[in-house]
């Protein structure tokens, strides 16, 4: 139902291999989707050929201009490593949030920010492919998760997961139909959501994950 704002060079890279691994500058916004009222995903490339080269829960810092200063911001990534032509970034509005407030009002395809190089000790690597994994993320803190699940399941569509998700709402719950997507075609991934206000539904649970809640969904 989202459909990107797109430039028409979405798909120029074609063969992001052949091309050197970018070390910072200047990021073109490609593509942008809303994804719930107050939060939307900027698909991100350089400005030259470059490919990008990151971990499933590292971040990038991004730089923007505001009243004659740069205001710099960290933020993760959302999308896998796997597409190394692009990046994309998950950022939600927060009340007061210069950084946050300026790319959701003004990051559209075509506009430019500044941006360093993906960084960061939050992330998985090669070796988490055969366990079994509990993921724990609330709000916006979904988007480094949701880097490694995407990651996990291009690479073992059967892998061992239990996504445990606390949100408002599930109009506020960020990947929700992404994430239901992924629990109906995977049998081995499991979907929780803790909501204020469930609407039912043997996934969704009312109010917040406590200790005990917890040890009764997880208990291996």
């Amino acid at each position: 139902s989202r459909q990107p704002e797109k430039t028409d060079n979405m798909n120029a890279i074609s063969n992001p291999k052949e091309f050197p691994v970018w070390k910072g500058g200047e990021l073109r916004c490609i593509a942008r989707s809303e994804e719930t009222h107050d939060t939307a995903s900027f698909v991100m490339a350089a400005e030259m050929p470059a490919r990008f080269q990151f971990l499933p829960g590292q971040f990038v810092t991004i730089g923007v201009h505001i009243d004659d200063s740069v205001h710099y911001r960290a933020y993760s990534i959302s999308s896998t490593p796997d597409r190394t032509d692009r990046l994309t970034l998950t950022v939600r509005r927060l009340p007061g949030g210069q950084v946050s407030n300026y790319l959701l009002d003004h990051l559209k395809a075509g506009a430019k920010v500044e941006a360093t190089t993906p960084a960061g000790e939050f992330f998985l690597d090669e070796g988490v492919a055969d366990d079994k994994l509990l993921m724990l993320s609330a709000g916006s803190g979904v988007t480094p998760a949701m880097s490694m699940v995407r990651w996990l399941l291009a690479r073992r569509p059967d892998a061992d997961i239990h996504f445990i998700y606390s949100a408002r709402s599930e109009q506020d719950s960020i990947f929700r139909e992404e994430l239901i997507s992924m629990a109906h075609r995977h049998p081995s991934f499991r979907l929780d959501l803790f909501l204020d206000n469930a609407s039912g539904g043997r996934d969704r649970h009312d109010g917040f994950l406590t200790p005990e809640r917890l040890d009764a969904l997880v208990k291996d």
